[in-house]
């Protein structure tokens, strides 16, 4: 083993968090932690003081809406000791599989239903905490991915990249809630799902649904999450004009590694 990688490993066991480097924030981390964390409190006081289990499906959404989050972190914690582009396309076939699941949770408004046990303001607030815990996932997790697209190819290719994330997460959106798969179907059903996402683009019928839903979803994410990123502190972005000698310095700063 090199001294470089031991080093890596030394750093790493030490200050896992420091190994993230540049667009990983902690402190964003924690805030989004503690808005997850008020999301099931309040899902919770909900269960336990009426005696019911309504809306309880919100305990596993937002469990599948923090797996692209643990995909990230797990990345930006190791991607010195694996620097290399098979990790990182690993990291990001696992994250892109999960990451339609973090926004989501806006779909699950749907089923906001104005139940007489509790005041009608409390279920609003409870559903928009859970889908703004997932967008903010979504939106953190997207910025660490494109930046390290950004570095490694280029300004270009990184906001192609951010365009078909979105897209993807429309037709993954139009799956999920229209045709009612989950991203672990590729595993168990591939066969299954690889009929199923072709059906919608064979019929006619469902050919409008399916794109109109993909478009109106996709854009509005696409817009969204260029409005929070304008809104980022300038140390935690990248110049997308620039993107090379810089950033990578920064997120880099052992240059034997």
């Amino acid at each position: 083993m090199s001294s470089a990688r031991r080093k890596a490993i030394k750093q790493l066991r030490k200050d896992p968090l420091k190994n993230a480097g540049a667009g990983f924030d902690l402190k964003e981390l924690l805030a989004l932690t503690a808005l997850l964390t008020y999301s099931c409190a309040l899902l919770v006081f909900r269960m336990k003081y009426t005696q019911t289990v309504h809306y309880s499906f919100l305990f596993w959404n937002l469990f599948l809406a923090e797996i692209p989050l643990l995909v990230s972190l797990v990345y930006a914690m190791t991607r010195k000791l694996m620097p290399g582009p098979l990790w990182l396309s690993i990291c990001l076939f696992f994250w892109l599989l999960f990451f339609p699941n973090s926004p989501y949770l806006i779909t699950d408004l749907q089923h906001l239903n104005f139940y007489q046990e509790l005041p009608k303001w409390f279920d609003p607030l409870l559903f928009v905490s859970a889908a703004l815990a997932g967008l903010w996932t979504a939106f953190f997790t997207l910025r660490l991915f494109e930046r390290e697209i950004l570095m490694r190819l280029g300004h270009w290719p990184a906001r192609w990249f951010v365009a078909i994330v979105w897209s993807l997460t429309g037709l993954g959106i139009y799956l999920g809630r229209v045709v009612r798969l989950n991203s672990w179907d590729l595993f168990k059903r591939p066969a299954k799902l690889l009929h199923d996402v072709a059906a919608p683009f064979l019929d006619p019928g469902s050919f409008v649904q399916a794109l109109g839903l993909m478009l109106l979803y996709g854009s509005f994410f696409w817009l969204s999450y260029i409005f929070w990123r304008s809104r980022q502190q300038p140390e935690h972005l990248p110049d997308l004009k620039k993107p090379n000698v810089q950033h990578q310095a920064e997120s880099f700063p052992d240059k034997n590694l």
